[in-house]
């Protein structure tokens, strides 16, 4: 482990990728100079945020025990995502993909945790707490679990499934943007519950999904599924 207290300058050459291998950031607020390879765990702490400029890799898992900003930063996480009831700032373009063949858990300790922008591009992704997106895409055979405690999905600009599989167990999927929504892709999600709650917007289903449970449409809300089957 490696623990950084202070700001450092742009690095050329660090390699933080070897197994095992911890970057710790700690102290105040500061903006983190990514290394020129990956980082295999990254863990922020210390006494503010810390802001992260452009993308970055983590082969494993990322802890955050501090805020940190994101706004307009594309990021790769291998392993776990830890949200220890801290802020992540993000704007519209922030992406997370999960994009190994691990199984994870990702999680915020306190509260539901928001990730604009979410692609699940391999593996195994078990939530541990509930969890607000704005775009949520499979594909490539990943796997997104809301586990038997039936965490909560709420989403709030498009659903697309190009070849991922969602176990929605006994829980809700929710619709809750004030604009068009479109739930779509080549292959087919099982959704338990939907529940739209969006604003006085519509939800538009584009390709054939399967329901087990309940779709609950609130008053004002649309839900229109076209030609498409879903059952």
């Amino acid at each position: 482990t490696l623990s950084i207290p202070s700001p450092l300058p742009a690095i050329i050459g660090l390699d933080a990728s070897a197994v095992g291998n911890t970057m710790l950031f700690v102290g105040a607020a500061y903006t983190i100079n990514s290394p020129s390879t990956s980082y295999y765990n990254l863990t922020l702490g210390g006494t503010s945020t810390k802001t992260i400029p452009t993308g970055i890799t983590i082969i494993n898992n990322i802890t955050m025990n501090v805020g940190i900003n994101i706004n307009g930063v594309t990021m790769s996480v291998g392993g776990n995502w830890t949200n220890n009831g801290i802020t992540v700032t993000q704007n519209a373009t922030t992406t997370v993909n999960f994009n190994t063949a691990a199984v994870r858990t990702i999680l915020k300790t306190t509260g539901t945790e928001t990730i604009f922008n979410a692609n699940f591009t391999g593996g195994t992704t078990n939530l541990g707490s509930a969890f607000q997106f704005g775009t949520i895409t499979f594909s490539g055979g990943s796997t997104l679990d809301v586990t038997a405690s039936n965490f909560a999905i709420s989403f709030s600009r498009n659903w697309t499934n190009n070849g991922g599989t969602f176990i929605g167990q006994g829980g809700t999927v929710t619709c809750n943007s004030g604009g068009t929504q479109i739930i779509s892709g080549t292959s087919a999600t099982t959704f338990n519950n939907i529940t739209v709650n969006n604003g006085f917007s519509q939800v538009t289903v584009s390709s054939a999904q399967n329901l087990a449970g309940i779709l609950t449409v609130g008053a004002g809300n649309s839900f229109a599924t076209g030609a498409n089957i879903f059952t």
